[in-house]
């Protein structure tokens, strides 16, 4: 990134990062997140740029991790060393939490809203492929609340 059009994109991206971290509202983060398009991905999944978009999987609303967890599914095919390792990490909590996660906050209802996202993914694939078992037998698909159960069923 030698011309100065790839150095300013980079700033640019740095600044959106640092927005979508920690601008106080929701709605803000979401929209920086979702406005990250693929004709970026090659700048977007270098490794200084990732920290950001993994911190971006513990923010407090389900629409924003979710938002990051499809990005970094995107970024991984153009970095699966730096990406695959914590995307995995990532799904095993979920499986964790589907397990054995309490019914109170929303907690199994955002996980399986995740996994589904692993599920989508076409690049997580191969990283979801060894789990299945474990995360169909996780799902909560019999006596739970209905909200939960058609959230499994996406």
């Amino acid at each position: 990134l030698g011309s100065s059009s790839g150095i300013l994109l980079e700033e640019v991206l740095q600044k959106l990062l640092r927005v979508a971290v920690s601008d106080p509202s929701p709605l803000v983060r979401h929209c920086v997140v979702r406005s990250l398009h693929g004709r970026y991905d090659p700048f977007i999944c270098q490794s200084h740029h990732l920290p950001p978009l993994f911190l971006l999987l513990q923010d407090e609303v389900l629409a924003v991790r979710a938002a990051a967890l499809r990005l970094l599914g995107r970024l991984a095919r153009l970095n699966p060393a730096a990406i695959l390792p914590d995307l995995r990490r990532v799904l095993m909590e979920l499986i964790i939490e589907l397990r054995c996660g309490g019914d109170t906050g929303g907690g199994r209802e955002a996980a399986t809203r995740l996994l589904v996202v692993f599920l989508r993914a076409d690049a997580l694939h191969r990283l979801v492929h060894p789990f299945l078992h474990s995360i169909l037998e996780a799902l909560p698909l019999k006596g739970v609340a209905p909200r939960l159960a058609s959230s499994a069923l996406e």
